[in-house]
């Protein structure tokens, strides 16, 4: 065989093995520019319905419910979006944005569920507050209406009581939930108590509970119950706010500079 055709033969293996090379880059690059494409519908579409100012919740004037509206929102969204993201295979030059948008969102998730918790908790100390409220105002002429007022003061009581043994709360209050149950569970037995002795005309034990249940309610008053504020900062820190803040900035920029590529592994 003469030098000349082996080079030849050569040069075309060369020549083809390169041209399939070229592509196959060239197919990788229009895959990793698809891929930001598609992540940046994402980070629009989810931009257009909150920002981390949503979960740095100002208290002032809001019920548990509102801020629950809005926090669901957060949750919703990431959700969403990790589901969309799952869906989407990432390209080996994108894995970098892959984990960084996919850290993003499931950070905002569990936020907004830590939040979520928080107005679940603070729902149920309302209904407390309401039920106490709503018996310091009552007016009981007669024992049976003082019974009936005690009876749905306590039935009241047991139901919060059941919510709050299955409430996992807040870190910040894991030491002050503790012992709020212990109090109430006190004032809830001295409740039982005042209406067994109405019902007996038992004076000499109405009088005892009834400084029993003022001790009682001193006692809960002195609990130190932590601030909004306090609560808010203790569940979006200032690394999850700095980088609930950021990120957006910086996934666009990785998004913009994977739209550059052409050829590519």
């Amino acid at each position: 065989m003469k030098k000349p055709l082996i080079i030849g033969i050569a040069v075309a293996a060369v020549l083809a093995v390169g041209g399939g090379v070229t592509a196959y880059t060239w197919q990788k690059g229009v895959q990793t520019r698809s891929y930001a494409e598609q992540v940046s519908l994402i980070m629009k579409d989810s931009n257009s319905k909150w920002t981390w100012e949503k979960l740095d919740i100002k208290t002032e004037n809001k019920t548990p419910d509102e801020m629950q509206t809005e926090i669901m929102v957060v949750k919703t969204d990431s959700e969403n979006q990790l589901y969309q993201l799952n869906a989407l295979k990432a390209p080996r030059k994108a894995k970098a944005l892959e984990a960084k948008m996919k850290e993003y969102f499931t950070m905002a998730r569990d936020t907004a569920a830590k939040m979520i918790t928080w107005t679940e908790y603070g729902k149920i100390w309302m209904e407390i507050g309401s039920s106490f409220q709503s018996m310091g105002n009552s007016k009981a002429n007669t024992p049976a209406e003082a019974i009936a007022v005690f009876d749905k003061m306590h039935n009241t009581l047991t139901e919060s009581l059941g919510k709050l043994n299955k409430t996992n709360p807040p870190e910040i209050y894991k030491d002050v939930h503790i012992q709020m149950i212990q109090m109430l569970e006190k004032f809830d037995q001295i409740l039982v108590q005042m209406t067994d002795a109405i019902r007996k005309n038992d004076m000499k034990a109405l009088t005892k509970l009834g400084s029993d249940i003022q001790a009682a309610g001193n006692e809960f008053s002195k609990l130190k119950m932590p601030e909004d504020s306090e609560v808010v900062t203790s569940i979006v820190t200032e690394d999850v706010k700095n980088k609930l803040k950021n990120y957006p900035f910086e996934i666009k920029a990785e998004v913009d500079e994977l739209m550059k590529t052409g050829f590519s592994f």
